[in-house]
């Protein structure tokens, strides 16, 4: 009798967990709320960035530019084929816009040389314009005819030096050969003209509403 209560009670204490583990497995496990993203209106007025556009203009051919030196230049310091630094001396403006900025660099070429010799010849240098840079830093090729400079001719004294040579009896024809002219010089600030060569496109930057 005794062992017939101790094993009815074993069977009621196992029904009694197995219940309670079955209401344990029912409870709904709880879900969190998502929260919904809020929207507000405002009044300000968005200012949306728009990019700058740009305008094509045409540079022609024969566009004339005006060239200035930089620095005095002397023919004694030059050979043929030597390149001179130049700057642009006036803005050059199409429809509006600045193409060509007032100093912009600008090249000249040596196209020939002559240095000063014997019995009064003076030297004499000429300059070839070849490009300038543009507003976008391109460089533009342009033309012209070649600019000549001549230095101080002085003939009349190798001349007077045969006639002295006549009065003295020959003795100033010793002196003839050398009396050299002068070398040619450029002063700084010397203008030269030239013309674009060929017709070209600029891409500026349009004025913004």
């Amino acid at each position: 009798m005794k062992n017939s209560t101790t094993i009815l009670t074993i069977i009621l204490n196992l029904l009694f967990c197995f219940s309670l583990a079955a209401q344990q497995q029912l409870v709904p496990t709880p879900v969190k709320s998502v929260q919904s993203p809020t929207y507000t209106q405002s009044s300000t007025p968005v200012n949306y960035y728009q990019a700058p556009t740009s305008t094509l203009i045409t540079i022609h051919t024969g566009t004339p530019i005006q060239l200035e030196t930089l620095y005095p230049i002397n023919g004694k310091n030059l050979s043929q084929g030597q390149t001179i630094d130049l700057r642009v001396k006036y803005d050059v403006v199409i429809d509006g816009y600045r193409v060509i900025s007032a100093g912009a660099p600008a090249r000249a070429i040596v196209s020939s040389v002559r240095k000063r010799k014997m019995f009064g010849k003076a030297g004499e240098i000429q300059l070839l314009p070849q490009y300038v840079q543009m507003a976008d830093g391109q460089f533009l090729p342009v033309t012209g005819m070649p600019t000549n400079f001549e230095g101080k001719n002085r003939k009349d004294l190798a001349w007077g030096g045969v006639a002295a040579g006549v009065l003295t009896g020959g003795a100033g024809f010793l002196a003839l050969p050398f009396i050299k002219g002068k070398a040619a010089e450029i002063p700084a600030g010397t203008a030269l003209h030239c013309s674009v060569m060929g017709t070209r496109q600029l891409a500026v930057q349009a004025a913004q509403p």
